[in-house]
């Protein structure tokens, strides 16, 4: 048994969340945790405005809230999620794909960012196994960040030659 493939059946917060097949091409995946986010659509959007990469990239929302979370936040969730759905909707290009996690109802005492990055990283690192490649590169990045046109360019160039 591989030492991913004892890791994930040991130290997943869940299985799989994701039974579709990744692009064969697919270089990066990007995880934003989304806790309460009112312009997640912006952050989403400056990654898209990006010049494409060669290699294609995913983005895996992590839709988050504690069991106990209050009524608003687990709302803003969902009205972010709804948001996000309507804009994936008008998108198809195939190098840029999001997928979405939603974990609203996590345990108190673990909940928060760093349990929504595992829970993210986690399933890139499944869907890196899935098409058999192990150098592929995990990014996190804040649901309330912007980054400039050439970004996914420069993290792909930095691991092209590191």
């Amino acid at each position: 048994m591989s030492i991913v493939k004892s890791y994930l059946e040991k130290h997943s917060f869940r299985p799989a969340y994701f039974g579709d097949e990744p692009e064969s091409g697919l270089a990066m995946i990007l995880v934003i945790p989304v806790h309460n986010e009112k312009d997640l659509l912006s952050s989403v959007e400056s990654l898209h405005q990006c010049a494409r990469p060669l290699g294609n990239l995913e983005i895996i929302l992590v839709f988050n809230a504690a069991e106990d979370a209050a009524a608003e936040i687990k709302k803003s969730n969902r009205l972010a999620k709804e948001e996000i759905l309507d804009w994936i909707e008008n998108q198809d290009e195939q190098w840029f794909r999001l997928k979405i996690i939603e974990e609203n109802d996590l345990p108190r005492k673990h909940a928060g960012v760093g349990l929504a990055r595992k829970i993210g990283m986690d399933e890139a690192v499944r869907r890196f196994q899935r098409i058999g490649k192990e150098d592929g590169v995990i990014l996190c990045f804040d649901a309330d960040s912007r980054c400039e046109n050439n970004y996914l360019q420069e993290v792909e160039r930095h691991f092209l030659l590191h």
